[in-house]
């Protein structure tokens, strides 16, 4: 199945480590950024 990249936003270690962890036990693929800043440079520059 060609599944989506999925962004996680979150500036919490723990919680974001927890995402990343579900996501990757269900084989997604993910991006990770720690605040807002960072996720708007990854959405403006990634490419699927």
């Amino acid at each position: 199945m060609n599944r989506s990249t999925i962004l996680v936003v979150e500036d919490d270690t723990p919680v974001r480590n927890l995402m990343v962890t579900t996501l990757k036990t269900h084989d997604y693929k993910y991006l990770t950024a720690v605040n807002g800043s960072e996720a708007i440079l990854f959405a403006s520059s990634y490419s699927p």
